[in-house]
């Protein structure tokens, strides 16, 4: 799904016969583009290769570290913002997860909330503000004091990130034709990681055909699944799924019969510890005192990927197992 394709002019020729209605936004897009290798040539491959790697041909000896909103509980590092991401990196966390919002002007921004008021000096909903008025706005932080962070926008984020780390695109439901512009114009197609419970054709209509296929597509299994079976066969028929993220309530939960499976086709298996309701009680909070028993039981559950709050001990605790 994610093989890199040679020369731009072979992307298009290739993709233009297949399905030429679909490439018309692509190529209008892409026309003031330098033609090239349809990814940037002009930064260095090596840092995220070696993570496209890992996601797509996991092994037993590495576990990519997934940063919610940057690491949410650094207090002069506010969520959502470039500082967060940049001392986040910093510990050595392989992929950022983020969340976009849409503004009145159509202008995607990261933040989590829909409103302002917890997060920036502005009030308001996302939807009714202008990119200009919220560019106005500095972050706070935990404690509500004003910082001099400013809310970044996704293309912002995308160019901060190219090259350095895989990006989870959050709360994208309404807005995959804007992504699929900005990752296209910022060339980081390849970087963009989107973990969302559709089932596959759902997921193909939704972030479209091209943004399946270029992008780094994790469905995620839920417990309300009715049939996980009949949810995960189509992914692993035609490989399209970089991994699988699990959701489990409890040890005996269903969800977890998957893994073996998984690991038998050499998939990546993504864990959540952000809560307790999502793995089981082997979460972040548990991790502060007893990180064995929390990431420590989810890595010798199978996973090979684990999303955390708190990706700087995380790192240090997979590091002592020479996990990382």
């Amino acid at each position: 799904m994610h093989k890199l394709f040679c020369t731009y002019l072979i992307f298009t020729s290739i993709f233009y016969s297949c399905n030429k209605k679909n490439l018309l936004d692509v190529e209008e897009i892409e026309k003031n583009i330098p033609h090239g290798t349809g990814i940037d040539s002009e930064i260095n491959r090596t840092k995220i290769d070696f993570l496209i790697d890992k996601l797509n041909n996991p092994d037993n000896n590495y576990v990519l570290v997934a940063s919610h909103r940057g690491g949410i509980y650094w207090n002069n590092a506010p969520e959502n913002t470039i500082k967060s991401f940049e001392r986040t990196l910093g510990t050595g966390t392989d992929i950022i997860e983020i969340d976009i919002r849409k503004t009145s002007d159509g202008k995607l921004i990261v933040m989590h909330d829909s409103d302002l008021e917890r997060t920036t000096n502005g009030t308001g909903k996302i939807s009714h503000r202008t990119l200009s008025y919220i560019k106005s706005l500095k972050i706070l932080n935990r404690d509500g004091q004003i910082t001099d962070n400013l809310v970044p926008t996704l293309e912002e984020v995308m160019r901060f990130a190219k090259g350095k780390t895989l990006v989870m695109i959050d709360k994208a439901n309404d807005s995959f034709e804007e992504v699929k512009n900005i990752l296209i114009k910022t060339k980081t197609m390849d970087h963009a990681v989107f973990v969302e419970p559709y089932q596959k054709n759902e997921a193909q209509k939704k972030l479209t055909p091209y943004l399946f296929e270029k992008s780094h597509y994790i469905p995620r299994v839920k417990e309300t699944v009715d049939n996980v079976a009949r949810y995960v066969t189509p992914f692993l028929k035609d490989g399209s799924a970089s991994a699988f993220e699990i959701r489990f309530s409890t040890e005996n939960s269903h969800t977890l019969n998957l893994i073996q499976e998984f690991k038998k086709q050499n998939i990546s298996v993504w864990i959540t510890t952000l809560s307790k309701e999502m793995c089981a009680g082997h979460d972040d909070t548990l991790a502060l005192t007893k990180p064995e028993e929390a990431w420590g039981w989810c890595v010798r559950k199978g996973a090979n990927i684990l999303l955390t709050d708190y990706p700087e001990k995380m790192v240090k605790f997979l590091e002592t197992k020479k996990l990382h």
